[in-house]
């Protein structure tokens, strides 16, 4: 698919079998139980708007120049996921399971995060601004040139970081409760 322009899109049960789209633009979205396996190259530029996402099952994703505005998620599962140059505003995640994500220059504005699982995750300049998470067995193992502003955590458990690499991080208006 290239291309590809969606306005007021509404999916239902969908399941996606080696994707390939370029200049993906999504306006009003809502996925309810959407299954995707080897989704490859979004490349170029992805615009999402007003995304709202239940039960999602991705695997094998790849996702270059991604930039994400009102981002709802709900039960999403991800494995083996790829993000390079991602750019997210007003996102608000519940139950979220990640599995062997490598991000690269990700900037988040506005994030709130629920019940997230992460697994072998590796992220490279990250820049997170108005981040409220609830995080649940997180293991981190590399993190390069992180940045966070006014970042509020308020139950971390079973967290455990492996081989930790931390370079340039700046925090700042940090508060964790409950750790």
């Amino acid at each position: 698919m290239t291309n590809s322009q969606t306005t007021n899109s509404q999916t239902t049960s969908s399941q996606t079998t080696n994707s390939e789209t370029t200049n993906s633009q999504t306006t009003n979205s809502e996925t309810t139980n959407s299954q995707t396996t080897t989704l490859r190259r979004l490349t170029l530029r992805r615009l999402t708007t007003n995304s709202e996402t239940t039960n999602s099952q991705t695997t094998n994703s790849e996702t270059t120049n991604s930039e994400t505005t009102n981002s709802q998620t709900t039960n999403s599962e991800m494995t083996n996921s790829e993000t390079t140059n991602s750019q997210t505003t007003n996102s608000q995640m519940t139950y979220s399971q990640t599995t062997n994500s490598q991000t690269t220059n990700s900037q988040t504005t506005n994030s709130q995060m629920t019940n997230s699982e992460t697994t072998n995750s590796q992220t490279t300049n990250s820049q997170m601004t108005n981040t409220n998470s609830e995080t649940t067995n997180s293991e981190t193992t590399k993190t390069t040139n992180s940045e966070t502003t006014n970042s509020e955590t308020t139950k971390t458990t079973n967290s455990e970081t492996t081989s930790s690499e931390t370079t340039n991080s700046e925090t700042t208006n940090s508060q964790t409760t409950n750790d």
